[in-house]
């Protein structure tokens, strides 16, 4: 059975929220490095319910959907993404679940900042958003 997420691109004031991840063993081998966040859907949850839950989560704060940046996936490990673009209510963030750190960063240094294997999923949109060849 597929793996379904929902991520994003979270903005507040010109920058975009990137979080770490914990040391340790990760299902995509995320533990310790950066990524743009977002996590799995629950039973019966919807793309946005989970958007909105894993933002809460991971950094302490409430987002609006803006539009969809389109679908990053694996085929070799069967993992979908649902990429959103969306407004944070608030610049305040505090690291929590499974982040070690969470802080905001210019949208030109996104692509450097995250890690090789979170970019793996992102969407031929979302590269493009960034302003990164596809």
């Amino acid at each position: 059975m597929p793996s379904l997420a929902a991520a994003a691109i979270i903005e507040w004031n010109g920058k975009i929220l990137v979080g770490k991840k914990v040391e340790g063993p990760h299902p995509r081998n995320l533990g310790g490095k950066w990524h743009l966040p977002g996590g799995r859907l629950k039973s019966g949850e919807t793309f946005e319910t989970c958007l909105k839950r894993e933002m809460m989560e991971e950094a302490g704060i409430e987002v609006e959907p803006l539009e969809v940046l389109g679908i990053g996936e694996s085929r070799k490990t069967d993992h979908f993404v649902l990429w959103f673009r969306c407004r944070a209510k608030s610049g305040n963030i505090v690291a929590g679940d499974d982040l070690e750190k969470a802080e905001w960063v210019a949208k030109e240094e996104v692509d450097s900042k995250c890690c090789d294997e979170s970019k793996i999923l992102w969407s031929d949109e979302l590269k493009n958003y960034l302003g990164i060849g596809v």
